[in-house]
């Protein structure tokens, strides 16, 4: 289908392949997701403690990216498909986040609370609840999301103690690119009005 608009904030009408079926590789947070469910998958079913010493952690940290890709997938998206599966509503999606952030939380709790690597958050266990609260709040489910919310430890005793970061580094290929065109880069990709 054709193209409305052009450079870097263009839109296309054709929906992009997150299957990879045509030997393309998914990208943005699809290829997270899919990095982080298959590292699980082999971490649960292939290697061992001895083969992989930080098993118990790794296996949280993968749940945990993977149920934020879901939540983010319930977020903005009307409905969505996995794997070339079913297309799935917007409660499925948040469902399926939901269940993968208990696996995390779970998975935090039989490793041990653990600060997440490159200083991302000082504490999984808090990063896995606080997901999952905002998961539960973007469903609706005030009163989960709430329950998981007071669960995060340091939040109502000093405000703003915790902090979990879901950010890019710099970099020319994972640069934030409306930042980097716009305020850092003093330059603004503008497009013209979409007229459907």
């Amino acid at each position: 289908s054709p193209s409305i608009g052009t450079g870097v904030f263009a839109y296309s009408a054709t929906a992009p392949d997150f299957a990879a079926t045509n030997g393309t590789p998914p990208v943005g947070f699809m290829s997270a997701r899919k990095f982080a469910k298959d590292l699980h998958d082999k971490l649960d079913k292939t290697w061992t403690v001895a083969q992989v010493p930080k098993r118990a952690q790794y296996l949280a940290i993968s749940s945990i990216y993977e149920g934020a890709v879901y939540a983010w997938m319930g977020a903005t998206l009307c409905e969505g498909a996995l794997d070339n599966g079913k297309l799935m509503t917007q409660a499925e999606m948040y469902s399926l986040a939901d269940a993968t952030l208990t696996r995390a939380i779970n998975e935090v709790q039989a490793a041990g609370d653990f600060a997440m690597p490159f200083s991302i958050s000082t504490s999984a266990l808090n990063m896995a609840y606080g997901l999952r609260a905002q998961n539960s709040w973007m469903a609706g489910n005030i009163a989960a999301a709430k329950a998981d919310a007071e669960k995060v430890t340091g939040v109502t005793a000093t405000p703003n103690k915790f902090f979990a970061y879901f950010t890019r580094e710099a970099t020319a290929t994972r640069r934030n690119l409306p930042y980097y065109n716009g305020p850092e880069a003093k330059f603004a990709a503008l497009q013209g009005v979409v007229d459907w």
